[in-house]
């Protein structure tokens, strides 16, 4: 049987007013019904007799001041739900307290369950509403849910007040019916109705009904105590109806027996009359059989039949023996009478009535026991708040006197007011401490350190925590299963949060997690390896972050968690995809989290999480998101808690940073490192540091960047934290390089590119792809690490500012050598060429490449790849050439097309042909420096990249032939004076390698081989001389039937032989 609050009335001797159902009928075509009026108008009765005629099913809710807490509302709602539709295929959810925070799209989900439940028609009435405040949350909940009722579910709605501003949308909608005072008033004809229904037509007349002003209460009573107009009071008696009441209620109170008067008064005490604790507080056996002739006659007393039999006064009566009740009782008498009451109602299974009895009478002793043995079932139905009110009551000398009080109500507070909670722990805390309870001291331990942590406020304060809790160990010992479990838990997070590097750290995290998962709580598991993936992720472990990854997201699927713990799936998951810079991931991620944080209304983490996605932007570039979610995250409510306001600061000084506006950065870094020092975060601290050196870098204030590495140093020591080391050693590279120590720069991105290679990181918090880009190239230029920067730079398309055409390394998107035969690398491996369908884009591309770093018009090319064709169709098949190119290519952005000319994208593609020209100028500005070996350096890179003539072996080669002939004279001169510099320092054995390499790229090449001839007779090599004649002149013949010039005939003539 259902509760009593949600149980019908059981009505007799009740008038059908047919022009009140009328209007109701009308009003169920609507999706809202609001009856008002002043207390016993006949509102309940009204409804309790119209309801059951409607052919719907009803669900009735007696409304009570405990209903201003949405836990309690839903939870009653609920079970009304599983009467009205036993057995239901969907279990009705429970209203959790991270709920509170915006419950709209839990109410949401709840109605949408309940009316498919419900299936059909059905009528929900909430009766006597004037007992919730107008601002309840119930209220607003209700309001919004009119507008969206499904066709065929009306709610109706019984109160002394006029609808709430909440309902205020529904009514301008004509979505609401009002049914006032002036409607629920009898006539004068259903005046003498009621008079004839109760057999009391004789006693009355038209004067009478105009002194109740058809008022249903004062109509009752004067038929019923025998008045007549007579020696009735006046009509200005009825602007008090309860004043009214009174004087009619004493009346026929003092015509009943006094056993009967005895019963009432007594039983005032209870807010709903049990038949077995009316009995046992009167001492009256025949107390049910007087509640039940009352009831029979709707003489102020209701009868429910709910969990089991029950009546309740109607609230004016009530008030009126209650009165009565304190006039009769002296003090103490009164106030033993009210525990009695009490007593009896919480034996026999009624402990919230009980309570508020004991309340009311300020019992304070006796009402602590029954708050603490229903404690757990009230948090795990989620009525947190009403419990919460419960202790509230108490006063604070008693809740500190009994330490478990302390502790479920710093519970209560701690989803929404983890500050307060924290100190309701620490007053438990000490009186557990105290008693010697080890229960009790490690319980408020453990939640000590949630209430800091949920604060976001000053990590500090764990210091102490982690400090005592050995202590308290050795005192106590922690009792074993969930208690050990949780204490733990919150070790191993109190120690990620501010020392990771503690000597016993993987102890705790492994201690945690065994624990966790042999209890097999889903929830404490769930947190638990949340917090295990983001310390993997801390520690570049991302194998072992993945896999706690996984195990949540299988318990997600097949455990009932909360949907706060389904959330941090959510979170890690794009905390992982940022940490991995894979952003578009991370965006969609974010979003579904946002999304599901919408449908449940649990908004606890969506700070954190457009923290994620707005650093994940910013990291990758994507500034537009980055803007978006810091301007949402600025509207939130939270980011004045320190540790979300310094994540608030670093993210606007790291967006200035990236984006070079270094002076607006550093004030924001500032005020970020400021608030991680007031939050105590250990990864704060050490971020906020690594990005203000790297601002002051920029702003060439190297002493203060130094200071700040050496900081962060100092403080990640002993941490073990590779992504944090990682991060300082590149930042202190990069300093030492804008300082002008390119040496010790070096060393230091030796040492990053060691762990970033061993941990196989491709992002860091402060990453700037611009900084990062000149740190790779200069590691492949020194040969640091190249396969893992080849990767890092690939991974995250870095390119520097200038791009670095000179280092070989360099993982180019696509490569082109033209020297020898022509060939094309996307990411490093090579493009086969088959069939006809590449000749036209392959022909273009190498009409680009031999253009070298200058632009082609449109025409030209159009003109010299279709020569037979008009301008417009050549533009035409221009047109669909390049579109396949791109895709021969697999880059949109290889090809630049701007103010009608073409070129290569020098960021994106290779060219060994530019390469080769920028190495000869390099060569030629060293030489007039006076810099020969710098000059030789860079001809000796020139020559390695001539692997042949240009485009060799084209069948349009036509179309090459100048720049081949001015890329072959270039080589020429090139290895000329490479030898030339050798032999001028006497390097003979040089310059001969340099001579043959020219001979082999053209064996004609009369001049190399003179040269060579020379160096070869200086060496003494004389024979060698003779043989590289004779080859010239076999050569010569062969091909143009002719004999070395003279100067080569004298130069042999010259060799001894």
């Amino acid at each position: 049987m259902p509760p009593l609050k949600i149980s019908k009335p059981v009505l007799t001797q009740v008038l059908e007013r047919e022009r009140l159902f009328t209007l109701f009928r009308a009003g169920l075509s609507r999706p809202a019904i609001w009856v008002h009026g002043p207390a016993g108008s006949g509102k309940s009765t009204m409804l309790g007799s119209f309801a059951p005629k409607t052919g719907r099913k009803v669900i009735w809710y007696q409304m009570d001041p405990w209903d201003a807490d949405l836990g309690s509302f839903f939870h009653f709602l609920a079970m009304a739900v599983e009467e009205a539709d036993p057995g239901g295929m969907e279990e009705m959810p429970v209203f959790a307290p991270e709920y509170a925070f915006g419950p709209e799209p839990f109410a949401q989900r709840f109605f949408d369950i309940l009316f498919k439940r419900l299936g059909g028609e059905a009528l929900l009435v909430f009766d006597d509403c004037q007992e919730v405040p107008d601002n309840s949350p119930v209220f607003r909940l209700l309001g919004s849910l009119i507008p969206r009722l499904p066709s065929g579910i009306t709610l109706a709605f019984a109160s002394r007040s006029p609808p709430p501003p909440s309902f205020a949308t529904a009514e301008a909608k004509s979505a609401l019916l009002k049914i006032s005072w002036e409607d629920l008033r009898f006539s004068l004809a259903e005046a003498g109705m009621m008079a004839a229904l109760r057999d009391r037509g004789s006693r009355f007349d038209a004067a009478l009904y105009e002194k109740t002003r058809g008022w249903a209460a004062g109509l009752v009573l004067l038929l019923e105590g025998g008045f007549s107009s007579a020696h009735s009071p006046g009509t200005e008696s009825f602007t008090a109806p309860e004043a009214f009441f009174d004087y009619f209620a004493n009346e026929i109170f003092e015509k009943l027996d006094g056993r009967s008067r005895d019963t009432l008064v007594t039983l005032s005490m209870m807010p709903f009359l049990y038949p077995e604790p009316a009995r046992a507080l009167t001492g009256n056996d025949n107390a049910e059989a007087l509640l039940e002739k009352l009831s029979r006659e709707n003489f102020f007393i209701t009868r429910k039949d709910g969990e089991e039999r029950a009546y309740s006064f109607h609230p004016l009566a009530r008030d009126f023996l209650f009165r009565e009740a304190k006039k009769r009782f002296p003090p103490e008498e009164f106030a033993a009478l009210q525990v009695r009451a009490a007593k009896l109602l919480n034996e026999s299974g009624h402990p919230e009535s009980a309570a508020r009895i004991l309340i009311g009478a300020k019992a304070w002793d006796e009402v602590v026991p029954i708050i603490l043995a229903n404690a757990r079932a009230l948090v795990k139905r989620g009525r947190v708040k009403f419990l919460e009110e419960w202790i509230e009551a108490v006063p604070q000398e008693v809740v500190y006197a009994s330490p478990r009080l302390a502790y479920w109500r710093g519970l209560c507070r701690l989803p929404y007011d983890p500050p307060r909670a924290l100190g309701d722990f620490e007053g438990a805390f000490e009186g557990f401490e105290r008693s010697g309870d080890a229960r009790g001291v490690f319980l408020c331990w453990a939640a000590m350190v949630e209430a800091i942590l949920y604060s976001f406020g000053n990590f500090a304060r764990l210091d102490k925590l982690i400090e005592n809790q050995e202590t308290l160990e050795k005192r106590f010992g922690i009792p074993p299963g969930m208690v050990e479990a949780r204490v733990c838990a919150g070790m191993f997070l109190a120690l990620l949060m501010r020392n990771p590097g503690h000597r016993d750290f993987e102890e705790w995290r492994q201690r945690a997690l065994n624990l966790a998962r042999s209890l097999g709580e889903p929830n404490l598991l769930a947190f638990v390896l949340y917090y295990n993936a983001l310390d993997a992720q801390l520690r570049g472990k991302f194998p072992r972050a993945e896999v706690a990854i996984a195990e949540l997201r299988s318990l997600s699927l097949n455990a009932p968690l909360l949907p706060v713990l389904k959330l941090t799936l959510k979170l890690i998951e794009t905390i992982q995809l940022n940490s991995q810079a894979r952003h578009e991931e991370c965006l969609k991620c974010g979003e579904e989290a946002l999304q599901f944080a919408r449908s449940t209304g649990v908004f606890l983490f969506n700070f954190r999480l457009k923290a994620q996605m707005a650093w994940s932007g910013i990291n990758c570039g994507d500034f537009e998101a980055a803007d978006r979610y810091i301007e949402e995250m600025e509207r939130s409510s939270v980011v004045t808690l320190d540790w979300n306001g310094s994540t608030m600061a670093f993210l606007k000084a790291y967006r200035a940073y990236v984006n070079g506006e270094n002076a607006s950065a550093r004030e924001f870094a500032a005020r970020s490192l400021e608030l991680a020092k007031a939050s105590g975060s250990f990864k704060q601290l050490c971020n906020s540091r690594i990005l203000l050196a790297g601002i002051e870098t920029e702003l060439g204030n190297f002493a203060a960047a130094q200071n700040l590495i050496a900081e962060g140093d100092e403080l990640s020591r002993d941490a073990g934290i590779p992504l944090i080391y990682f991060s300082l050693r590149l930042s202190h590279a990069w300093l030492l390089f804008k300082s002008g120590k390119p040496d010790p720069a070096l060393v230091e991105l030796r040492h990053a590119f060691a762990v970033g290679r061993k941990y196989g990181f491709t992002s860091t918090p402060v990453w700037h792809g611009a900084v990062m880009a000149v740190l790779c190239k200069k590691g492949l230029k020194a040969g640091i690490e190249t396969e893992y920067v080849k990767k890092l730079v690939t991974a995250r398309s870095l390119t520097p500012s200038a791009p670095p055409v000179d280092v070989y390394d360099w993982p180019w998107p696509i490569r082109i050598m033209s020297f020898g035969a022509f060939t094309i690398e996307l990411d490093g491996k090579p493009v086969p060429f088959t069939g006809k369908v590449q000749k036209k884009p392959l022909q273009v591309l190498k009409l680009l490449v031999a253009s070298g770093s200058r632009p082609v018009s449109d025409d030209s090319l159009a003109s010299m790849v279709w020569p037979d064709a008009d301008g417009f169709a050549a533009k035409q098949s221009l047109s669909v050439t390049l579109h396949r190119l791109r895709l021969l290519l697999d880059s949109k952005d290889a090809i630049l097309h701007e103010n009608g000319q073409l070129h290569l994208n020098p960021r994106i593609v290779w060219i060994d042909t530019v390469v080769f020209v920028r190495h000869l100028k390099k060569a030629e500005e060293e030489a007039r420096l006076g810099d020969a070996a710098e000059a030789l350096l860079q001809l000796e890179k020139a020559r390695e990249l001539h692997r042949g003539p240009f485009m060799g072996g084209d069948s349009s080669e036509a179309l090459y032939v100048g720049a081949r002939e001015t890329l072959r004279e270039a080589i020429y001169s090139a290895i000329n004076d490479g030898g030339r510099y050798f032999e001028n320092r006497g390097d003979w054995e040089e310059g001969a390698l340099w001579y043959s390499s020219g001979i082999e790229l053209d064996r004609r090449a009369e001049g190399f081989y003179q040269r060579l001839m020379r160096c070869q007779a200086e060496l003494g090599r004389n024979s060698e001389a003779v043989l590289t004649f004779n080859r010239l002149k076999k050569i010569l013949s062969s091909l143009y039937g002719v004999e070395p010039c003279e100067e080569t005939m004298a130069l042999f003539t010259s060799i001894p032989r």
